[in-house]
């Protein structure tokens, strides 16, 4: 690609967000995150009180919902970077209004099972886990680099927004319309969100084919190979891979036992629980709004450093929850916790995009979304057995360890000194010993080296 060409195309990706695709996908996406939140309540609701599933019953229904992350999203990084990332979210989104709707007619018939129930639930994960690497990879192709931010922070705001208010429609649909209502506002918000992906294609944006990428060239094997080779080879992605993994660890910990916790040790009760945990979810619509200024303010590196260090705090604050004060530091601690998740979210997402080549980005945001789901399991057996031989303080206190460990790991990288994505996504290539192409990231010292690690790997761009 000559300079022109990459001079235009900047142009035509810079005009793009104030146009049709970005403001169309937003809105499909605002829509479809509504309904997600939606059928995450209605289908665990609709298991217990339409088919009165046992509690074992349910602990399988929730697995299935989560374990195609663990099993597919490498996979899915391969197929994402072979074929056309738009058309490969279209597809997801027709799928999963397609069994939505199944189901909601199911239940209208009298017909819905348990067993249709846990397809239902693996059909949506599955596609799931092919939408999320598609979609955090097509965001890059139609923003500029110094739009990625403010890009990242509008749909991070809509999907804390639909954390929020999700759940409560969920539950008032279901309690006022029934079951089927619930599933088919959230079949319905997959269509919605299909057609405004499709009204998002930029004029300037050419449809990826099988034949226009490496990636069709490259076995399964060997594309997961090269998503994870290309996360471990940069220091920066290995930093944020391994802060993520270890917070995530303890995030496994805190869910396995937090309702015990809160219910035995702080004695609240469900409604109590609930309402700590609704208002403790506005923390996401604060941090999604937030996130734009801390970074122009701050710069990218110390946005990181201090989304970790407000997210160990939080669970410091809750490890520490007792006495009469136990609930307002469970409150407090959620709150703040809610609050670091799109600081650290949307800027990490921005960086892999902006550092990241074209060519391979499909298979380095599967490679996190493997990261980011799955400590989680592992997280909760852990939690639970710590639960189980010294109470759920001593699991809570673990899990405040990991999150003190995930931010000093930031603290100690290079990724906290990263002045913004422009810096970081363009200085020199060289050649590295293996062959690979390297790079220096871009810190606070202004000379474009890190005093750190010299050598920091970046692929060549697309």
């Amino acid at each position: 690609m000559t300079a022109e060409d990459r001079e235009v195309t900047a142009r035509d990706r810079s005009s793009s967000v104030t146009g049709r695709a970005f403001e169309a996908l937003w809105f499909g996406q605002t829509v479809s995150a509504i309904g997600t939140q939606v059928s995450m309540v209605a289908l665990p609701l609709i298991a217990v009180l339409v088919l009165h599933v046992s509690a074992l019953e349910l602990g399988i229904l929730a697995a299935l919902e989560t374990v195609p992350y663990l099993v597919l999203s490498l996979p899915a990084g391969v197929v994402v970077d072979r074929a056309d990332r738009r058309l490969t979210m279209i597809v997801c989104d027709l799928g999963r209004a397609a069994i939505l709707l199944a189901a909601t007619g199911a239940m209208v018939a009298g017909i819905l099972t348990f067993q249709i129930l846990c397809v239902v639930a693996l059909i949506v994960g599955s596609l799931s886990v092919f939408f999320s690497v598609a979609y955090s990879t097509y965001v890059a192709t139609i923003l500029d680099d110094d739009q990625l931010v403010a890009g990242n922070q509008r749909l991070e705001l809509s999907d804390s927004a639909a954390q929020v208010i999700g759940p409560s429609v969920g539950g008032t649909l279901l309690q006022l319309a029934g079951g089927a209502m619930a599933t088919a506002v959230d079949g319905l918000s997959y269509l919605v969100s299909a057609v405004a992906i499709w009204r998002s294609r930029p004029s300037h944006l050419v449809e990826r084919t099988p034949e226009a990428t490496d990636a069709a060239k490259v076995g399964m094997l060997s594309g997961i190979g090269e998503g994870l080779r290309r996360v471990a080879g940069d220091r920066v992605l290995r930093d944020l891979a391994g802060s993520t993994g270890m917070f995530n660890l303890g995030t496994g910990m805190l869910l396995a036992v937090v309702v015990l916790f809160a219910t035995g040790d702080l004695g609240l009760d469900a409604a109590g629980f609930g309402l700590v945990y609704g208002v403790g979810n506005l923390g996401f619509i604060v941090g999604a709004i937030t996130v734009g200024a801390l970074t122009r303010r701050a710069g990218i590196g110390r946005a990181f450093a201090w989304s970790t260090y407000v997210g160990a705090f939080a669970m410091v604050l809750i490890a520490l929850a007792g006495g009469v004060l136990g609930v307002v530091l469970l409150l407090v601690g959620r709150f703040v916790g809610a609050v670091a998740a799109p600081w650290f979210n949307v800027n990490a997402l921005s960086l892999r995009q902006a550092r990241v080549g074209d060519a391979i980005m499909g298979r380095v945001n599967a490679t996190f979304l493997f990261i980011d789901w799955g400590p989680l399991p592992l997280g909760s057996l852990l939690g639970g057995a710590l639960a189980g031989a010294f109470g759920p303080r001593a699991a809570l206190a673990a899990a405040a360890a990991c999150g003190v460990i995930g931010a000093l790991w930031i603290r100690l990288s290079p990724a906290s000194r990263l002045i913004d994505l422009g810096a970081a996504a363009s200085v020199p290539v060289t050649a590295s010993s293996t062959g690979a192409p390297n790079v220096a990231a871009a810190v606070e010292s202004g000379d474009g080296t890190d005093r750190d690690d010299p050598s920091i790997d970046r692929p060549m761009v697309a």
